[in-house]
């Protein structure tokens, strides 16, 4: 042995040649029990030697720092091992351990111990080890309270306990604050400790192959997790907090009970992606002969988002390639997502070129404002989902011409959808809405608008500039059931719709689901109003100055100052004549002798008033004017005094 250490190799050759002599030596000081020869060495390997004992003597090998002695047959160490004060490493898996030595707890500069695939069913002295590092008790008989005071091991960097018999984890654990990879798979294990999230500094977590129904909500707070393996368990679900796991990149999840899957689209970094045997969630997509119904799986949409906007690039789902299918979802124009059960849309979609997007009838409780980037968007339909807002960036889809809300929790409309300069058609039925805002009337090309079931009580006092409307819905309203009651004096929001159909596109005006035709029944008396009061004799002379302002400039009408927002741009002679050149030179006559005898603001008024109920008093301040023979009858008198002013 000494000749051995003391000849110098001057080869690689003679290098490795004499490494094989040095195992010889090593085995053959084993075998007969002398260990005096070896007390020089620093590292000693007798792996696989055949060793079923160790003599008291090794504990005189005291400048050893690691020894291997896995793969043999050693049911027992000699409690000199403890003497080993500058040991570090100690590997002693595959072996008949049963028992550890109560010295073993003196080692305290021990940094890895592995004691894998052993007898051990308890290890008490373990937790003495302050200094590990590294502890491997994997394929052992672990079971109940087998790891006392674990918590104790502040430097523990790594742990590997599987392959017991363990049903729960120590709460201790959660101690380990060091803690980076965590092996509990192939056990007996129910639950996971509830602190888990405490361990900050986690990065591999694996407890495939146990009892598992849930995963406590800490686990989301494992803000250095890469590596998540629960296969193989009974989980129905995934906290919602997964999505903040950013930085994970490997999910198994096969062989559960899975039924949906949490916003995994949040989780950019994933690449690798486990969901094979989750016969509730996969078996679409493992569907040969439909995969045309691959769209209306509830995880479809995650998937092709993770695919196409992350960096997935291994996803497993069975013995069918879903990925091209995946794919081909986000490669059209029409994104159908209905009755899918949605309860996010990934904002990444926000990319996509769409045209038409319809997630109606899902559990969709939010959109996100990134989803406002589609520049081409042209239909939007969120029917029957559970928004209680729409974002203030909606404004930005220019090129929208339908949306649908109806049938949601929206409590308002956001001011910005007056930009929408191309919508046509606006369903918000069904909702909250109390009222509605002002901008709303910057929308000059929108025909329909559906507001039936809303506790509605107003309409914007510009309403009358949408004159391209034609359907208004106003159905189970509290403003639908006041506009059909018996009314006393003038009301602004009658006579603006009246005027709307009257001169602009308005056709249809539903009050009420039972209502039989597109008007309520008695709308020709909201153009007609009930007379105006006299006023009282103290304010006579205010009447006056209203008068001398045209305020009662028209027998019966009521209108007034309020009415002149009412009338800009109505029908001319010409339009209101048609294709009848007579009528036209009669209406012509008319306008250009009120013209001359009415105030300019006045005109406005009997124009849009009509060419028939003309205030022939007034005409006759100019001394000219006659009506036609065929309109004299339909022109009222006034008194001599009235014509004044």
């Amino acid at each position: 042995m000494e000749a051995l250490l003391a000849e110098q190799p001057d080869s690689q050759e003679a290098l490795a040649e004499r490494c094989l002599q040095l195992e010889d030596a090593l085995a053959s000081a084993a075998s007969v029990d002398c260990f005096e020869d070896l007390a020089d060495f620093a590292i000693l390997d007798l792996r696989g030697e055949g060793l079923s004992a160790l003599p008291e003597s090794f504990g005189l090998l005291e400048a050893l720092q690691g020894v291997s002695l896995s793969d043999n047959q050693l049911t027992s160490l000699p409690e000199s091992i403890g003497q080993l004060r500058q040991l570090e490493e100690l590997k002693l898996s595959n072996n008949r351990l049963q028992l550890l030595p109560k010295s073993l707890g003196e080692l305290r500069g021990l940094e890895e111990l592995d004691l894998a695939t052993n007898f051990l069913s308890y290890v008490p002295h373990v937790a003495k080890l302050r200094g590990l590092v590294k502890l491997s008790l994997a394929g052992n008989c672990l079971a109940g309270d087998a790891l006392p005071h674990l918590g104790r091991l502040q430097r523990l960097q790594r742990l590997d306990v599987s392959v017991n018999q363990l049903e729960s984890l120590p709460d201790s654990i959660t101690q380990l604050r060091s803690l980076e990879i965590l092996c509990a798979h192939t056990n007996q294990l129910n639950a996971l400790p509830g602190d888990l999230g405490h361990l900050s500094k986690l990065q591999d977590l694996d407890v495939r192959y146990n009892a598992l129904s849930e995963l406590p909500e800490s686990v989301c707070s494992l803000a250095s997790l890469t590596s998540l393996s629960v296969s193989g368990n009974a989980l129905q679900r995934l906290p919602d907090g997964v999505e903040h796991l950013v930085t994970l990149r490997n999910l198994s999840l096969a062989q559960n009970h899975l039924l949906d899957l949490p916003p995994l689209w949040r989780l950019r970094k994933l690449e690798m992606l486990d969901l094979q045997d989750n016969l509730a969630l996969t078996s679409v997509l493992e569907n040969r002969f439909r995969p045309a119904v691959l769209d209306r799986c509830s995880s479809s949409l995650e998937l092709a988002a993770l695919l196409k906007f992350g960096a997935l690039r291994d996803l497993r789902l069975g013995t069918v390639d879903s990925k091209p299918e995946l794919l081909k979802m986000l490669e059209t124009d029409e994104l159908d997502l209905c009755s899918m059960q949605l309860r996010w849309i990934p904002p990444d979609l926000g990319g996509l070129k769409l045209l038409k997007l319809k997630a109606r009838q899902n559990q969709l409780q939010a959109l996100s404002a990134k989803l406002c980037r589609f520049q081409r968007l042209q239909v939007l339909d969120l029917y029957s989902n559970q928004l209680t807002g729409l974002p203030a960036e909606i404004g930005n889809l220019k090129s929208l011409t339908e949306l649908d809300v109806s049938s949601n929790l929206l409590l308002e409309l956001p001011p910005s959808l007056g930009d929408l300069s191309c919508l046509v058609r606006l369903e918000a039925g069904k909702n909250k809405l109390s009222d509605l805002p002002s901008s709303l009337t910057k929308l000059s090309c929108l025909s329909t608008l559906g507001l039936r079931l809303n506790p509605l009580e107003t309409l914007p006092e510009k309403l009358d500039e949408l004159q391209a409307l034609k359907v208004l819905d106003l159905g189970s309203t509290p403003l639908g059931k006041s506009l059909q009651l018996p009314q006393q004096g003038h009301c602004p929001v009658r006579r603006r719709l009246y005027l709307m159909h009257k001169y602009d596109a308005l056709r249809s005006i539903k009050l009420c689901r039972s209502q039989p035709s597109s008007l309520p029944e008695d709308f020709d008396a909201w153009g007609r109003g009930p007379p105006p009061k006299p006023p009282p004799a103290s304010v006579r002379a205010k009447c006056a100055e209203k008068d001398s302002a045209g305020y009662h400039r028209f027998f019966g009408s009521g209108y007034g100052d309020e009415d002149m927002p009412c009338f800009a741009s109505r029908r001319s002679a010409v339009e209101e004549a048609g294709d009848n050149m007579h009528l036209r030179k009669v209406l012509l006559d008319i306008e250009a002798q009120i013209r001359r005898v009415i105030p300019g603001r006045r005109v406005l008024m009997a124009l849009a008033h009509g060419f028939v109920q003309i205030f022939w008093g007034a005409s006759q301040v100019g001394g000219s004017c006659k009506p036609p023979e065929a309109l004299q009858d339909t022109v009222p008198t006034m008194a001599p005094g009235q014509a004044q002013g």
